[in-house]
């Protein structure tokens, strides 16, 4: 393990319970200690000083806005049958992704994932979206994707 000043512990710290990331760290610590460290270095420095990295206040509120009220989810105008979309960016780890709007107006999202099943994010894990909507969903998913993989 390094040994590092108080002063420089002390800074370690701050910066730790500041939610500063191990990249942000590891510059710090080139810039201002002259510590060149690698980022697996640094990040085992820091946890042999049993210091985590806390949340910034950001990613706090960003969480708080995840758990809207369904009623903030509502589309405001009428939705006749089923809404499918296919995002144009493939997110990470999944073959397909986009998002639906069911008859009751809730938006959610879907994930095709690499194994070939298909996931759906409401608004809540409570959401259940009406029965028809499910097969309306699955058969203009279908369409979209077809010739697609």
């Amino acid at each position: 393990m390094i040994d590092l000043t108080p002063s420089q512990l002390e800074s370690l710290k701050t910066w730790t319970a500041s939610g500063d990331s191990i990249s942000d760290i590891q510059k710090k610590l080139q810039s201002e200690f002259g510590l060149n460290l690698t980022f697996i270095d640094t990040r085992f420095l820091l946890d042999d000083l049993e210091l985590t990295i806390q949340t910034k206040e950001v990613e706090k509120e960003k969480s708080k806005d995840d758990t809207l009220d369904i009623t903030k989810q509502k589309s405001s105008e009428p939705i006749q049958g089923v809404k499918v979309e296919v995002s144009p960016i493939q997110e990470p780890g999944f073959m397909a992704s986009g998002s639906v709007t069911f008859t009751d107006g809730i938006e959610a999202r879907w994930y095709l994932n690499n194994s070939g099943q298909l996931e759906l994010k409401g608004p809540s894990r409570e959401y259940r979206p009406p029965k028809e909507d499910v097969e309306d969903f699955q058969r203009k998913l279908y369409e979209l994707l077809q010739g697609r993989f």
